[in-house]
């Protein structure tokens, strides 16, 4: 086991923004970090890589660093790169849909069409510049290129309102509805 994180909860003052999430990762394997805004996801890496306070436990590597520094955590190769929603504006919703899937070699455009079916309004604006998209409508293309991406990870998390609420592979992450959900607050 590369990375476990056991009972991991972050507090602002009477907001419990991660709530006794577990959290593991192998040596090799990618694991995904889902949820909407809000949902906890920064608030829980920033507690494992030591630049949140946090209370629960964190294993590295086969040692327990929980009462490390962050920047201990980073010598020993722990580290958090953030990712926001980051819509491209310049990019059309197409392109930004396609950034999900960059990695991959593999032919995708049947998900793309799928993600088109389940957001119509990103289908009728797939040629035009993200910068035309409202918020929703921007969070909607957060959430098919985080479908996208999935297919590059082993298994992913997905949380709301600070707890875990799916997990599992990420092949099945991706065909459940309750991730879309968990993304628009429903």
């Amino acid at each position: 086991m590369l990375l476990d994180a056991t009972g991991i909860n972050v507090r602002y003052g009477r907001n419990h923004a991660v709530r006794d999430v577990d959290l593991s990762l192998e040596k090799g394997e990618v694991v995904t970090v889902l949820g909407a805004n809000g949902a906890g996801k920064s608030s829980l890496l920033k507690a494992i890589s030591g630049t949140e306070k946090a209370d629960g436990s964190v294993v590295f590597d086969g040692e327990d660093i929980s009462g490390w520094s962050a920047p201990r955590r980073v010598q020993a190769g722990l580290v958090l790169v953030p990712e926001g929603r980051q819509i491209f504006v310049s990019l059309t919703v197409h392109e930004n849909l396609l950034m999900g899937a960059y990695c991959r070699n593999d032919d995708v455009s049947a998900e793309t069409e799928a993600i088109y079916e389940r957001f119509p309004n990103l289908a009728e604006r797939r040629n035009m510049p993200a910068s035309v998209l409202s918020g929703g409508e921007q969070q909607m293309l957060a959430i098919g290129r985080a479908i996208m991406a999935l297919a590059t990870a082993t298994r992913g998390y997905v949380l709301e309102l600070g707890a875990v609420v799916l997990s599992g592979p990420s092949s099945e992450l991706a065909s459940d509805s309750r991730l879309e959900e968990a993304y628009l607050g429903g």
